[in-house]
């Protein structure tokens, strides 16, 4: 699960949505990676997941999703 909390309305939103996701997925293995705020922290860490997991929920705005959807196009 990739959550941008600064996307959309952010903050207490998009902590609500994220809160609900994992209660839906709970029976699954949830991987939780460190991210900083910058693109490029979702851009390293999307192709680093879809290697070991097989989804990756975004919880975040368009830009969140498409740099995710991005870097799984593009990664060997």
């Amino acid at each position: 699960m990739i959550v941008n909390l600064v996307a959309g309305s952010g903050g207490p939103a998009i902590e609500d949505v994220a809160r609900r996701a994992i209660e839906m997925f709970s029976d699954c293995c949830i991987i939780r990676p460190l991210l900083g705020r910058r693109k490029e922290d979702t851009m390293t860490v999307a192709p680093e997941l879809s290697s070991i997991v097989d989804v990756i929920l975004v919880v975040g705005g368009d830009g969140s999703m498409s740099d995710v959807a991005y870097c799984h196009v593009n990664s060997p």
